[in-house]
């Protein structure tokens, strides 16, 4: 299948739109408007939306060819090794280092064991932070892996099926979810969730069977391309959305949501579908998204100690400079840190088989990783990423 180079700059701006939503808070109060935090956060779910997004059409793209021979049993657990090989190495390293820092500064009694085993096995739970109940993991990033779990083990299933009936078997599983979801929990008030049940129903996971949609059309119609090219659309559709917005409200309720998730659809399908653009060094730091998505909180709470002692009350040269120096971080972490853990990580899955011709190839990716290193054809997981 061919690389989309596109989709992979697109990973680069969605991850760099969730950090710049984590320097809008800092930022506040010293020269910004109060009501910013509200607006970065709309912006910050646009960039988990578009993340969502694309790992159901990559998932789809990548792992449901119909001319596969393999047993299906053997496609299922093949997938579900990858997606383990992918995501679980670099998030336990930072779950690990996280409670251990907890510990350090002698906040133990915040962090019961079951919170930690909880955040290394993607379970959600409500978690009590002094006053405050929180559904967020060790690693406060990590509620979207949760989410992509989730999808990974439904998608997992859908292998196990004929071909025809993966991709409707999936969307449908994913709105009766939901559906069933909307019977206990308040589908259309926006709030944040206060149980598991209501966090696993969100609407938000429909944006996987959105992106499985995507995928399964693209594989229909491997060679239709609009005119256009995709990329340069992103960031007037994403201004169109923040126009639309309501910043001065915390909460986006469900019906403010699919008219937002609706332009975060067209964006995808733009640099899916549109003529291909190559950006090198946005394509780079597509690569290291994944890295950037978990990393960028230690240069932005970096970044923001400085500040404070050198009492420089710029905070738009402040969020330029955690972008940059949050970007820098991932660059590296992705080659020292993720890229080698990853590798032993699938030395330890993988079963010892003969090595084949490498050719260029999408790797199955999870929707924070690079989907264009080479893969090898006969082995379950390329050792180059």
């Amino acid at each position: 299948m061919p690389k989309i180079q596109t989709l992979q700059s697109l990973r680069a701006i969605a991850a760099l739109l969730v950090v710049f939503d984590h320097t809008s808070l800092p930022s506040a109060g010293h020269g910004l408007s109060a009501r910013v935090p509200y607006f970065a956060s709309f912006i910050g779910m646009q960039g988990v939306a578009i993340f969502f997004i694309i790992s159901g059409f990559i998932m789809t793209y990548t792992a449901n060819s119909p001319d596969d021979a393999a047993p299906r049993a053997s496609l299922a657990k093949n997938f579900a090794i990858r997606r383990i090989v992918r995501v679980v190495p670099l998030y336990w390293f930072f779950t690990l280092l996280a409670a251990g820092g907890i510990l350090l500064a002698g906040l133990g009694k915040l962090m019961p064991v079951s919170y930690v085993l909880k955040s290394l096995f993607f379970i959600p739970y409500v978690g009590k932070f002094g006053p405050l109940l929180l559904m967020l993991p060790i690693v406060p990033m990590g509620w979207t892996l949760n989410y992509e779990m989730v999808f990974y083990a439904l998608f997992t299933a859908a292998l196990l099926l004929p071909y025809r009936f993966r991709i409707p078997a999936l969307v449908a599983t994913l709105a009766a979810i939901v559906t069933i979801g909307a019977g206990f929990y308040p589908l259309l008030s926006g709030t944040s969730p206060h149980s598991e049940g209501e966090f696993l129903t969100r609407p938000i996971i429909l944006l996987f069977g959105v992106g499985a949609a995507l995928g399964w059309l693209r594989l229909k119609r491997p060679d239709f391309t609009l005119k256009v090219v995709g990329l340069p659309w992103v960031v007037p559709l994403l201004a169109i959305n923040a126009i639309i917005a309501n910043p001065r409200t915390e909460t986006f309720p469900l019906r403010s949501n699919a008219i937002y998730w609706l332009i975060d659809l067209a964006i995808v399908a733009l640099c899916i579908f549109g003529r291909p653009v190559r950006l090198s060094w946005l394509e780079t730091l597509g690569n290291a998204s994944y890295s950037l998505y978990l990393v960028h909180l230690i240069p932005v709470a970096v970044c923001y100690i400085l500040w404070k002692l050198l009492h420089f009350p710029a905070p738009i040269v402040f969020t330029v400079v955690c972008l940059v120096v949050s970007a820098a971080t991932s660059l590296a972490t992705y080659r020292w840190l993720e890229r080698p853990l990853t590798r032993t990580f699938a030395r330890l899955l993988e079963r010892p088989r003969t090595r084949a011709i490498t050719i260029a190839a999408p790797v199955l990716e999870p929707a924070l990783e690079p989907i264009t290193e080479p893969v090898v054809t006969t082995e379950l997981f390329s050792p180059g990423i």
